[in-house]
């Protein structure tokens, strides 16, 4: 009998292993602009779930998403797959769909990888009317009534893996990093203009740069991160350089070492989120691990343990504050989507059905 419970006990745990192998991973999340859903992507289509108690809602296909993005109105969702090089958008409500595809991708003097031609990041215009997104040195831009490409910004004189875009609230411009700096694109003008402040990141890797929702601001990097206050009418320079003035940076006094994820402003443009990764002599410290939350008038931190990030490339919506910055919703690598209450920080949902990538060497991005 004893032999037959070890037996069983051991068909159970490699039952379960398996069972967890065959879960999906997460890639990233965001909030529908009226506050009711998240959709999660991952590695088995999107997620759409309720976000009051994290409850499946539905599943668009059962591709590998690389993001996910509601618009600003209404219940549509535009998301790119592994593999194909167009963005899907999907309205919830009607269930149509409709699709915005990039030009063929020329890479000289190399071989064009199938990732190259993948949007990497998605973002809405304020109105909704264009839609941008990001992959190897391109940025494309389209309007989404007539499904025509608007822009083509190709960027062959800077080091970008895959640009992270975000859209400007109100003033409408589209800001992107490059490696020594910024640069935005104007739909009403056409123009091109470059933010160059000598912000350089040490390992040439390029990081989210996200507007503040109240326009006047962008943060931007990781470790340290930084703030920039855009000054309004500010004229281009000789070296096509445009004023702005640093304002914040968050540089971290830690023994240890660690790494950022994510970006996402508080609707009241006074705090920054995070995913903060701490590693000790021993590897990855869980219980330093965790959403951080940065008070840009006090210059305070918060950190909500136990939510860390493994994935080896940039995040852009790891981390995400709701529409009406009431609640804090994040991924975790250990297969969990949290939300937070903001004013308490008290956990008010969790989802723990998916993928960890602990103990797990694929790759997620």
């Amino acid at each position: 009998m004893r032999l037959l419970s070890i037996a069983l006990l051991i068909l159970c745990v490699c039952q379960a292993n398996a069972d967890d192998e065959n879960l999906p991973w997460t890639l990233g999340l965001d909030w529908s602009a009226d506050g009711q859903y998240i959709a999660v992507a991952t590695s088995r289509g999107v997620h759409i779930r309720h976000s009051d108690d994290l409850s499946l809602y539905s599943v668009l296909g059962d591709d590998h998403i690389i993001t996910a993005v509601w618009s600003n109105r209404g219940h549509k969702i535009a998301y790119s797959k592994s593999g194909e090089p167009r963005i899907v958008m999907h309205n919830l409500e009607s269930g149509s769909e409709r699709y915005l595809t990039f030009p063929s991708l020329y890479r000289p003097s190399s071989t064009v990888e199938m990732r190259d031609s993948i949007a990497q990041s998605i973002v809405w215009s304020p109105s909704d009317k264009y839609l941008a997104a990001g992959r190897w040195k391109q940025i494309a831009v389209w309007n989404v009534y007539t499904q025509e490409m608007r822009e083509l910004i190709t960027l062959w004189n800077v080091y970008v893996e895959a640009p992270q875009i975000d859209w400007r609230p109100q003033g409408g411009e589209l800001l992107f990093d490059t490696m020594n700096g910024f640069a935005f694109w104007s739909p009403y003008t056409g123009l091109l203009v470059d933010f160059i402040w000598k912000y350089w990141t040490s390992d040439g890797a390029n990081w989210p740069a996200r507007w503040s929702p109240d326009g006047n601001m962008f943060a931007a990097g990781r470790g340290p991160v930084t703030v920039w206050k855009v000054i309004p009418n500010a004229q281009v320079d000789s070296d096509r350089e445009i004023g702005g003035e640093q304002i914040h940076r968050l540089d971290i006094d830690s023994n240890d070492s660690y790494s950022l994820f994510g970006l996402s402003w508080h609707t009241d443009s006074t705090k920054l989120a995070f995913i903060i990764n701490r590693y000790d002599e021993t590897g990855l410290n869980l219980s330093k691990s965790g959403a951080l939350i940065w008070d840009l008038p006090s210059d305070t931190i918060t950190v909500l343990p136990d939510v860390f990030n493994l994935r080896r490339s940039p995040v852009y919506k790891g981390i995400e504050w709701s529409p009406d910055g009431s609640k804090l919703a994040a991924m975790s690598s250990d297969g969990r989507i949290v939300i937070w209450e903001t004013d308490t920080y008290d956990v008010i949902a969790e989802y723990a059905g998916y993928r960890s990538l602990l103990d797990d060497n694929a790759d997620a991005g």
